[in-house]
Order: C-alpha cells, then sequence, then structure tokens
C-alpha cells in the first residue's frame, strides 16, 4: 500500500498573517451571506464577530480553523475502512503537532467551534464531532472537488448525515438480500466445487446497495437503471437482484443446454458475462433495470453503458436534464485503477456528444487485484484516486457495515441527480476465496487469509445487530437462510430432472422489423435510388449558410464548389458524396449520429459537416435543416480516444437501431 501521508493540507484562506482578509470575509458576509463559504457562513452566525479586535481570533482559533479543515479533506485517512483490521492508522494529516496544537489544548474553548456547530465547544469536542464525522465506518474524499460541491458533503457528513436512517422494514429487506446473497453462494460452494463463479462474498453489501438503488430511483426522478460490472458478484447480481431464473442459472452451471428452437450458428457464452433485464416495482413506480452484457476484457464494458444509457436518454426525450437514466459501473479495484479504458471514460462525462449527467461507479475493493497485493498492483492509496483526474468525490466504506454501504448508495444517487456529475463509492471490502474458486489465494496473501479464515460473514455481523436492536431474534435469524436453502435445494433438484430450454433473443419494441443479417441479404440486389431533385435541393442546402453568418473566408470557396456539385456544374468529391448520402438518410427518415476525432470538419479538412461563425463562433450544421421535425442530425468531435470512443459508438447503436451510425451500424442485430 503506498504511503498516505504525503500530502499536505490544502492552502486556506485563513492566515494567520493575514487577518485582515477575515475583516474583508466578515464584511462580504455582513453585504450577502451567500457570499461566502458554508464554513464562514456558520462561523459568523454563531456568534457577534464584529466585537473585539482581529475580531477575537487568535493565532490558537486560526490553528483550530485549519485543523477542522484538515479533518473534511482528510478524515478519510483515519476512518475504519478495512472489516479486516480494528483500527485504523494515524495519520500525520491529523496530528495535533501539525497545527501548532498539543493535548495541552484538549480542553480549551474555541470559538472557531462554531463552524462545525459547537460554539465555544472545547478542542476535544470539536475534534470528537469531527471523528464522528468523517472517521468512522463511512468517508468522504472530496478536497479537490469545487468549493460548492465540498461545501455540499460538508452539510451532508456534519448534519444531513446525522439524519440518515433506516426503517425497520428498510433494515429488514436489508437483511434478506444479505441472506440471499449468501445463501445462494455456498449453495454453489458445496454443489459446484472448484467452478469459477468469481463470488461476491466479502463483498456482500453490493446487493442491499443495488436493491436500495432501485427503490429509490423513481422518487428522485428516475426510471431505468442500466449496469456494467466485472466477473465478480455477477452471478449472484443476476439471480437476486435481476431476477434471473435459478433454474436457468444452474443450467448454465450444469453444462450445454438444450435450445427451445433449432439455430444453426448459435453461440452461448459463459455464466458470468450473461446480461439480464428486469423491472422492479417500488412504491414510487416501476424501475427498469439492464445488466450488460460483459467483454472478458476488463472494464471495456465502461463505455459500452454510457453508449447505451445515452441512447435511452434519447428515446425518452431527457436530453436537457438527463435524469432518467442512471448508468451504474462497478469495478474491480485493480482494474479500475490501472486500466486505460477507465480514463477514456472518465474524459467522456462532460463532452457534449458523450455526456450522459453523471454515472455511478462502485468500485468493490476486495484488497487484493487479481492475484496481487495493492502494493504491486498500483501507485496511488486507493484504487479509486484516478477519479480524481476530474476530482470526484469518493464515498469511502467499509464494506461489512451493511447501513453504512446503504447510506453511500444514498448519497451517491442523490449527489447525481442533483449535480449531473459522475461519483464514486470505494467500499473496502475482502474476497473470500481465491481470483477464482480453484485459486488458493494464501500462496501470496496468507497473512490476510488466516484472518479471513476466521473472520465473520456480512450475514452474521448484520444479523446480530438486528437481533440486539429487536428487530429479528435468532429464530427468524436461523429460518431465514435454512429457508432459502431449501428453495434453492428443490428448484436445483427439478433442474437436474427436466433442464430448462434456451429462449432465443427476438427482435421486439424498437428492434421489430430487423433480422440477423445472413450471406444471402449481402447479396440480394438492393434499391439505393434517390428522387435526383431532391437530392439537389439537399446540395444546395450544403452549400448555403444563413443570413448573418459568417463563414471562414478560405471556406466560402468550398461553400460555392458545393452548390456547383449539387447543379451538375462540377463532379462530386468524396467529402459531398458523404454529406449527401447522410442527407438522404434525414430525408427517408432516419437519423444519424456521426462522431470521431476532428469529426465536424474531417481530419483532412474534407468534410466540414459544421461550420464555425467567425466571429460568433456559433456552430451551423446544413443538415440539420433537412428533415428537423422528424430526425436529429448529431456531429460530434470525440475525446482523443479510439478504444472508448468505439466502446461507446458501439452501445449507443445496440440500444437504439432507429439511429444510422457508421461506427457502429455493423453491429445492429447484437442479442443486447
Amino acid at each position: 500500500m503506498s504511503t498516505k501521508n504525503n500530502q499536505s493540507p490544502s492552502p486556506t484562506y485563513a492566515s494567520r498573517a493575514n487577518l485582515e482578509y477575515l475583516e474583508q470575509i466578515y464584511q462580504d458576509f455582513q453585504k450577502n451571506p451567500e457570499s461566502v463559504s458554508l464554513e464562514w457562513r456558520r462561523f459568523f452566525e454563531g456568534f457577534d464577530f464584529g466585537q473585539t479586535n482581529s475580531f477575537g481570533l487568535s493565532e490558537k482559533e486560526i490553528d483550530v480553523y485549519h485543523l477542522i479543515t484538515a479533518y473534511r479533506n482528510y478524515g478519510h485517512f483515519e476512518a475504519h475502512l478495512d472489516p479486516l483490521t480494528n483500527s485504523a492508522t494515524p495519520s500525520d494529516q491529523l496530528s495535533l503537532a501539525r497545527f501548532n496544537l498539543s493535548e495541552a489544548d484538549l480542553d480549551q474553548k474555541f470559538q472557531i467551534g462554531s463552524i462545525v456547530s459547537r460554539p465555544n465547544g472545547s478542542l476535544r469536542e470539536i475534534i470528537q464531532h469531527l471523528r464522528n464525522c468523517y472517521c468512522g465506518k463511512i468517508s468522504i474524499q472530496c478536497a479537490e472537488a469545487l468549493p460548492e460541491v465540498r461545501n455540499w458533503f460538508i452539510k451532508e457528513f456534519e448534519a444531513e448525515g446525522s439524519h440518515f436512517k433506516l426503517s425497520p422494514e428498510e433494515k429488514k429487506a436489508a437483511f434478506v438480500s444479505i441472506t440471499r446473497a449468501e445463501s445462494l453462494e455456498k449453495f454453489i460452494h458445496t454443489r459446484y466445487v472448484g467452478t469459477k463463479r468469481f463470488s461476491v462474498e466479502g463483498g456482500d453489501a453490493l446487493l442491499p446497495m443495488l436493491e436500495s438503488l432501485a427503490q429509490k430511483c423513481p422518487g428522485r426522478g428516475a426510471d431505468e437503471i442500466i449496469i456494467g460490472m466485472a466477473h465478480r458478484g455477477r452471478v449472484n447480481v443476476l439471480a437476486n437482484f435481476m431476477g434471473k431464473a435459478l433454474e436457468s442459472i444452474f443450467s448454465d452451471f450444469n453444462g450445454p443446454t438444450e435450445l427451445a428452437e433449432p439455430v444453426s450458428d448459435f453461440d452461448g457464452d459463459v455464466k458470468y458475462h450473461l446480461g439480464h433485464e428486469a423491472t422492479k416495482e417500488t412504491p414510487q413506480g416501476p424501475c427498469h433495470i439492464r445488466l450488460a452484457y460483459n467483454p472478458s476484457h476488463l472494464e471495456a464494458v465502461n463505455p459500452v453503458v454510457l453508449g447505451m444509457v445515452r441512447a435511452a436518454q434519447r428515446r425518452k426525450s431527457d436530453t436537457k436534464n438527463r435524469k432518467r437514466v442512471i448508468p451504474v459501473l462497478i469495478h474491480g479495484d485493480a482494474a479500475f485503477a490501472c486500466q486505460g479504458v477507465g480514463l477514456e471514460t472518465f474524459q467522456m462525462a462532460h463532452v457534449k456528444g458523450y455526456t450522459v449527467g453523471g454515472t455511478l461507479h462502485i468500485v468493490v475493493d476486495n484488497q487484493v487485484g487479481f492475484t496481487t497485493s495493492p502494493e504491486n498492483g498500483r501507485s496511488s492509496h486507493y484504487a479509486s484516486d484516478t477519479a480524481k483526474v476530474l476530482a470526484v468525490p469518493v464515498i469511502h466504506v467499509n464494506g461489512d457495515e451493511a447501513e453504512a454501504c446503504i447510506k453511500a448508495m444514498d448519497m451517491a444517487l442523490k449527489y447525481r441527480q442533483e449535480w449531473g456529475r459522475d461519483i464514486v463509492i470505494n467500499m473496502t471490502c475482502y474476497r473470500r476465496f481465491g481470483h477464482n474458486e480453484g485459486d488458493e489465494p494464501a500462496y501470496t496473501q496468507p497473512l490476510m487469509y488466516e484472518i479471513i479464515k476466521t473472520h465473520p460473514t456480512l450475514r452474521e455481523i448484520y444479523g446480530k445487530q438486528l437481533i440486539r436492536e429487536g428487530l429479528i431474534d435468532q429464530k427468524y435469524y436461523d429460518d431465514s437462510f435454512n429457508e432459502k436453502i431449501d428453495n434453492i435445494q428443490k428448484v436445483y433438484e427439478d433442474t437436474k430432472k427436466q433442464p430448462p430450454k434456451i429462449k432465443l433473443f427476438k427482435f421486439e419494441g424498437y428492434w421489430q422489423g430487423l433480422k440477423k443479417g445472413k450471406l444471402d441479404d449481402l447479396l440480394k440486389d438492393v434499391n439505393t435510388q434517390f428522387d435526383l431533385a431532391t437530392l439537389t435541393k439537399i446540395g444546395t442546402q450544403l452549400g448555403e449558410v444563413p443570413a448573418g453568418f459568417n463563414p471562414h473566408p478560405k471556406l466560402v470557396r468550398l461553400l460555392e464548389t458545393r452548390k456547383n456539385m449539387a447543379l451538375d456544374k462540377e463532379p462530386l468529391d468524396w467529402g459531398m458524396g458523404e454529406l449527401l448520402a447522410y442527407g438522404s438518410l434525414l430525408h427517408e427518415g432516419t437519423s444519424v449520429r456521426l462522431s470521431g476525432q476532428d469529426c465536424v470538419r474531417g481530419t483532412f479538412t474534407h468534410r466540414h459537416a459544421g461550420l464555425y461563425d467567425c466571429k460568433t463562433g456559433e456552430l451551423y450544421s446544413a443538415l440539420d435543416q433537412v428533415n428537423p421535425k422528424k430526425v436529429e442530425f448529431c456531429v460530434y468531435d470525440s475525446v482523443l480516444s479510439e478504444y472508448g470512443v468505439l466502446g461507446f459508438e458501439y452501445g449507443n447503436a445496440t440500444c437504439d437501431p432507429t439511429f444510422f451510425d457508421p461506427l457502429g451500424s455493423s453491429v445492429w442485430g447484437f442479442h443486447e
């Protein structure tokens, strides 16, 4: 693990050498309280600030302010995040000596305590409050974020966070979810010994987190979730969250399954790649959920899911706010830290042609990447630190604290819907077995796996908590597990007797009328004729700009040439031919999305699908005018990425066949 004490507290505007600046802040506060940051607003509201010299702030007061800031920025370093250890390592960032303070100051009272709702509180009380907020089983890492974002999280952790409580019904629902997860894993472990399934055990809290998300989405403006995830935990998510029939899952384990209909070229997939769709009913309305099929290459699904989300948002006419469809990407720790496509995906987050209004990332940090320990798998302290390239807030949470994990998900959803930005939940947990169930992890992590051998499961930990709270008794605890095992056993026996047949995908909904292409289809004659008068009209439009628009002087000649091409006065070139092809599609009612590096003008300055006004910078695209009431022409310059952008367009095309996509059109008929 890399050292975590190599950062310094962020610079602050409150300096001992410049108390005059505090006077300016106070004057600003008097004129407009909203003009100063949240902590100073609380401070000024806490007492009559302007009575004494230098506002009554001694150097020691400023030292305490620096300490408060450090806890807000770096409290996560001393949070209890690792379920396999009993205490966090002290961080130099929070030591008293760093702030010219000592234990002799602990019982001294400080006015600055007002900014943490402890007016005239002792230093001991202030520190205890901050430790309760930031050094428990859940914490926040957002020192680099925008000031308004940081203030939002300060409010959540110091005021709002203490108000988050699960109802008795929600607690029991979480326990049921955890019980389902554990019972399925233990059943498979005994019936399919050594078979790969990439167990979720150790990260079981993922299941109640997803359940909570689905239940709360409709009440917060979302009615669809699209998930991308790696192998680990996938079988459990399919069964216990997505509701895939256990009969089908056991058939996948049992071996080749008979097809419901004979197909000559059917090619199945391994169980930990499969996707699924489901609809969950909630008190606020239904929530549709899709789990994308997974490629073998780690993190490759990330841009694919975002492309799928973009298409779904377009279908729902939710392209302004992008609240209704939420992408959820579930990552392994080592892959999230080191796979390049992760960075490519992050860099698309706020780019016009690729934004989806924020992604919920969940890093299932089991502290062992494949078989390699973290110190050999990355240079950063946290697996989630790659998110810092965009100053994305990271909520750190202990995977053995079920309610803290659900709280993290609730906060992440709230943040995404309010801010329209990415957010990461870094759930520190462990992996009960090896990289796969045939692997021996003690070869490389002997000390860790000595602890894991006797470490209680999340069901044991949370079940005992609910028993102490009087919400369940020992009989309910035992019976709930045994009942699940009995039900699974019955399904297992029935499946062995009568295996279900695989039902093939059928083109329905938006895909109605499409079919899988065959060689004969490619050999058939296709009528590609288009009305010449209409084509001439489109070509003429391509050579014109609106009144008052100022094209670049070097492009005036290009526009004249396009007009002449349309009127058959000059031969067509490739650039004009391409634009006419798009124009004909638009006229016939097919929308077009074109994206890539330098895509608008063309890498070799040949396309100019859009023109920029020399005086205003405004973009004008003639193809927007071809059939604007019925279709869209979307042309976007992309980030400098091949892998990520191609994945995005692939996902976009597989989810919406009503768009012609030059990058993705060849994958129409994909089984998702």
